[in-house]
């Protein structure tokens, strides 16, 4: 059950990464392609976990290597989290009030190494969680899609043809013989 739960924290994280704004910042800051990395490494898992959930009963070794991959998700998911609100106290800060230019770029440099390691690290930790899926023997299944079918509205008007329209006339025809 717990692979359900880390099924949509993943996707809460593509969620959080495939966010413009966050994008945006991402380009800005110089951690846009750390971002998209950890974007295809989270996209990766995601898809494993769907075989990982059926073999979980079945192995000590799989529910091992899902309690690592809880750990590294929940991490990706705190790092999200506190980069977004370090935007968003910058963004704030920027407004309320006037901050030397000089303490402020030298802030920002640092925050900006500091992040982008922490997304290397925490990839890199994903991407070997994703290699052991060799050792598992786990596929990669896509969720199940459900495919769009299109319903054509009825056509509603008052003009009806004669040969459109179905009745009983006849079994009231042959009653009333």
């Amino acid at each position: 059950m717990a692979e359900v739960g880390l099924f949509n924290i993943a996707d809460g994280i593509l969620g959080k990464i495939g966010n413009l704004a966050l994008q945006e910042i991402g380009l800005v800051w110089g951690v846009k392609e750390q971002l998209e990395k950890l974007k295809n490494t989270v996209s990766t898992i995601k898809v494993v976990l769907l075989d990982a959930k059926d073999q979980h009963a079945k192995s000590h070794e799989v529910r091992d290597w899902l309690g690592k991959l809880k750990d590294a998700v929940y991490d990706t998911d705190d790092l999200l989290d506190n980069f977004s609100t370090h935007v968003l106290n910058r963004q704030q800060g920027k407004r309320g009030k006037q901050v030397s230019f000089l303490f402020s770029k030298v802030s920002q440099v640092t925050y900006n190494l500091k992040i982008s390691h922490q997304i290397e690290a925490i990839r890199e930790k994903l991407d070997a969680i994703a290699a052991d899926k060799i050792k598992y023997h786990f596929t990669d299944r896509s969720p199940i899609s459900i495919p769009l079918v299109k319903v054509e509205r009825r056509q509603t008007h008052s003009f009806v043809r004669k040969e459109d329209v179905v009745g009983r006339q006849g079994d009231k025809d042959a009653i009333m013989k």
